[in-house]
């Protein structure tokens, strides 16, 4: 699939994996401002949340990955989280612009996630009980709260987003997040 540059790009290669019905939505806090989107298939380095999502739930698939990387193998991993069930989103459409800190607060002022939500719902997508597993600790100090307030089933696991050395902190805490699943 040729990558379509922007927000269209994203939109429609995260499209192209939605699942049906999703069993399991994860939510992360904003794409990134180059190219290496989670559901862009030809990311040739530095796909850090792909890598470690990947690693938690399909670690024998990902071993050939992480070599070549190919575009093939890359779609393969996409399409077994999609047949699984998981789809995963961000609670901000656009990346964040460069200077600016994502705080709890920050994205609660930008983000429509909740409006999202409620449209998933409404056409069936998700329901009331499925997962929601929040990505990053500020996307958890964010939307933890109002997401269960709005009624949805969030799983209550902060976890930390695979960089700067966390990884093993994300393996672990998106690992109990899963057993935390029905």
């Amino acid at each position: 699939m040729a990558k379509v540059e922007g927000g269209a790009g994203r939109n429609a290669a995260r499209e192209k994996y939605k699942p049906s019905p999703i069993r399991c939505l994860l939510v992360a806090e904003a794409p990134p401002s180059d190219d290496r989107y989670f559901y862009f298939e030809d990311v040739r380095d530095k796909d850090k949340l792909f890598v470690h999502t990947m690693k938690v739930l399909f670690p024998k698939q990902l071993e050939g990955y992480v070599g070549a990387r190919s575009r093939g193998q890359k779609a393969e991993l996409l399409r077994q989280f999609q047949r699984c069930g998981f789809w995963l989103i961000d609670s901000l459409e656009d990346p964040i612009p460069t200077g600016h800190k994502a705080t709890a607060k920050y994205l609660l002022q930008r983000s429509d996630l909740l409006e999202r939500l409620r449209r998933l719902k409404e056409v069936g997508d998700i329901g009331r009980t499925t997962p929601i597993v929040l990505v990053k600790a500020t996307v958890y100090d964010a939307f933890f709260g109002p997401l269960v307030a709005a009624g949805h089933r969030v799983i209550d696991e902060r976890i930390y987003f695979p960089s700067t050395s966390r990884e093993p902190e994300f393996e672990s805490g998106f690992s109990r997040a899963l057993e935390l699943l029905p």
